[in-house]
């Protein structure tokens, strides 16, 4: 055998043994899910669970949002890794500032986001030049908690004298339509979630609020006096609209309600707030309320205790979230027994608490959930404790 003989032969030899080991790899890759993972470093996942190519521990596309609004976010996968299993692909592990990514433009953010020592018990809503204690509701009876533990019911007129509503103007007919709930903090500054408000922040004047003390969501026009203009939106700079993390946002009005003598603000909590967290009351005009005889929604409450972060983290994990999931720790959660809920529409609503002294604290704001009233599916509220230095540097920044 000559050497160019020879050379043909090892040539063979060594396409015979890269197509064996090619082969072979991509035997081992299609049935050993560890192999690759740690070429592609990526872990194997049901393919749900996995947004833009990682792992998706916020809930992006999946958490429901509650307001009148769809989701915003949508999944947009690239090329999949496939693994062994069929319903299963290869995904990245998150970014380690993944969701907690700023808004340069609304750079209205002062103080370090913690509670507040300012003591809004001290606050008060103006009416004329009589100061109203904020916290308390309006009946001619003072009602406390009327929602029995097992019931959804409809409030009484000036049983929530904070709570507003917010409509947007539709931008074909100008029409106005009910987007969301949310709450007088003092007689100019509505309080509510970031994601009712933050495809209007630039454009505030499409927005307009009604707030009445009434049981009857309100219709823009048929009480002027009841109406009032938006001035300026706040969202916080650090709010994230695919997770709902930091879902908070103020509302300056063009004129103030100190003229109304059936209002009246909410108190924020403090650092030493001390409240009855097993009798917390949320209230909103959401879908499934009751209508009265001309069709008008009614608005209804729900007593509902608060879960804490561990607890609520590890029920919502149970749902279609997934074990990977992790609750932000802006949020705070409520609820989770079967048919007692907030739903789509009662977005950017107060969730409030007893105090000791009788009147009520704001502890969240209604952001999203996974599906509604669902045992073991705790609502996801805004925890609005964390906000209250931010709240009042913004109010004292645009007064």
């Amino acid at each position: 055998m000559n050497l160019e003989e020879m050379h043909i032969i090892h040539v063979l030899f060594l396409i015979l043994c890269f197509n064996f080991c090619c082969e072979a790899s991509k035997s081992i890759l299609e049935h050993n899910d560890t192999a690759l993972e740690l070429l592609n470093n990526c872990k194997c996942t049901l393919k749900e669970y996995c947004y833009k190519g990682r792992l998706n521990v916020r809930g992006v596309g999946i958490i429901t949002l509650r307001s009148k609004i769809t989701n915003e976010s949508e999944l947009i996968e690239p090329a999949e890794i496939q693994c062994s299993k069929p319903s299963y692909i290869c995904c990245k592990e998150p970014n380690t500032d993944f969701g907690n990514r700023v808004d340069n433009t609304l750079q209205l953010h002062i103080g370090d986001g913690k509670a507040s020592s300012l003591t809004s018990q001290k606050d008060t809503f103006k009416v004329g030049k009589k100061p109203l204690k904020c916290g308390f509701p309006k009946p001619a009876v003072n009602i406390r908690i009327s929602t029995g533990p097992d019931e959804i019911s409809t409030a009484l007129d000036g049983e929530f004298p904070w709570i507003a509503s917010i409509y947007r103007k539709h931008q074909l007919d100008g029409s106005y339509q009910f987007r969301c709930g949310g709450s007088l903090i003092n007689e100019i500054v509505v309080l509510t979630a970031a994601h009712c408000v933050y495809s209007s922040r630039k454009r505030p004047f499409e927005l307009k609020v009604i707030a009445n003390a009434k049981k009857e969501l309100g219709e823009i026009g048929s009480n002027p006096s009841e109406e009032r203009e938006v001035k300026k939106i706040v969202v916080h700079p650090k709010y994230y609209a695919g997770g709902a993390h930091n879902d908070i946002a103020l509302i300056f009005l063009e004129r103030s309600y100190n003229d109304s003598k059936d209002l009246n603000s909410i108190c924020l909590p403090s650092s030493n707030s001390s409240y009855d967290n097993t009798r917390c009351l949320a209230a909103g005009w959401g879908d499934g309320n009751k209508k009265n005889n001309d069709g008008v929604k009614l608005l209804s409450k729900v007593e509902l205790p608060l879960v804490d972060q561990k607890t609520c983290q590890e029920q919502l994990r149970k749902t279609r979230l997934g074990q990977e999931f992790e609750l932000h720790e802006s949020a705070i959660c409520a609820g989770g027994q079967k048919d007692r809920d907030t739903c789509k529409g009662d977005g950017g609503g107060p969730l409030i608490c007893p105090n000791e002294g009788g009147y009520f604290i704001q502890m969240g704001i209604v952001s999203w959930g996974v599906d509604c009233a669902k045992e073991g599916h705790p609502g996801v509220y805004t925890k609005v404790e964390k906000f209250v230095d931010w709240i009042h540097d913004n109010i004292r920044a645009n007064s």
